[in-house]
């Protein structure tokens, strides 16, 4: 994903249910992907099951995706908030 400052965050799009880039922001949803934990800075999920046939998978797919905390206003699960960070404006 490259947002209009030029960041590019790298995201497993294999596990893409859902996004939405409206209202500025944007709102992703993962299916098979668990929140780990934040610590330094970064927030850590790792894989826990595949959405596609192993035959449409990349063998170099990343198992775990860390972002910087700075790029995440809140984790969601759907039994409630996991986690949410400070939004500075």
């Amino acid at each position: 994903m490259i947002f209009p400052d030029g960041l590019h965050v790298s995201l497993p799009t294999d596990q893409i249910i859902d996004a939405d880039d409206g209202d500025g922001h944007v709102c992703v949803t993962f299916g098979g992907m668990a929140f780990r934990h934040a610590d330094a800075g970064q927030l850590v999920f790792d894989r826990v099951r595949e959405l596609r046939p192993e035959t449409e998978l990349s063998p170099a797919r990343s198992h775990r995706m860390i972002l910087d905390q700075r790029w995440v206003a809140v984790v969601r699960s759907p039994r409630g908030r996991l986690w949410r960070g400070v939004v500075i404006e």
